[in-house]
């Protein structure tokens, strides 16, 4: 199965943002662990230029794709869980979290 390493994000982020800054280069980003480069090479050269990441597995390759989601039901906020809130606690801020409460975060770290 495809694995992607998360400790390449900064390789992906900086390949998208050199193909805006570049549109008509041919910069490809294909992850793969445990490929040689040979075989990161050959999926890279496989793939159409409208196609330009990957992640490579022992099927092939995966490329990222949006899907729709359904809307969360009626009067479902889905913020449950733990909620990070930065930048400090005054103004806004208080706002957002009394909002994120009532709302039903299980926890606020502000």
């Amino acid at each position: 199965a495809a694995r992607v390493r998360p400790s390449h994000a900064g390789l992906l982020g900086l390949a998208r943002t050199a193909r805006a800054e570049a549109p008509g280069s041919s910069l490809s980003h294909v992850d793969g662990a445990g490929f040689s480069a040979a075989e990161l090479v050959a999926v890279a050269s496989a793939l159409p230029p409208t196609e330009p990441e990957a992640v490579a597995g022992n099927g092939g390759a995966r490329v990222p794709r949006l899907s729709r989601l359904d809307a969360p039901a009626e009067g479902s906020s889905g913020v449950g869980g733990l909620q990070l809130l930065t930048g400090g606690t005054s103004g806004v801020s208080l706002l957002v979290a009394k909002w994120l409460g009532d709302r039903g975060a299980a926890g606020l770290v502000l």
